[in-house]
């Protein structure tokens, strides 16, 4: 029910309303992509961005196949997953001078 409250006021522009209920959102649902997402958009809106941040990237996280998260103008500018990337592993060497890892 906060979800869509929340959603009206923000379609209204009342974003400090949105943030509120937004925010019972994610704290009766803590492991809800959705709801980090409409909190993230509402903070955005309201110019709080570092905070806006943790929680696109929190519905992210939450929601690997959510194709409206992902791909939202709203979590573009800190960046986009890039499933070819290899992670690099550093190497190790001990104290013989032997490396472990790959």
């Amino acid at each position: 029910q906060a979800t869509e409250q929340g959603a009206q006021v923000y379609k209204s522009g009342r974003f400090e309303d949105a943030k509120t209920y937004f925010a019972q959102a994610v704290a009766g649902a803590p492991q809800s992509g959705p709801a980090h997402y409409n909190l993230g958009l509402a903070l955005f809106a309201l110019g709080e961005t570092d905070e806006a941040r943790g929680h696109f990237i929190e519905a992210a996280n939450l929601e690997p196949g959510n194709k409206v998260i992902w791909d939202s103008p709203a979590l573009r500018p800190y960046g986009e997953p890039d499933p070819n990337i290899q992670k690099k592993v550093k190497q190790y060497e001990g104290r013989s001078g032997g490396r472990i890892g790959q």
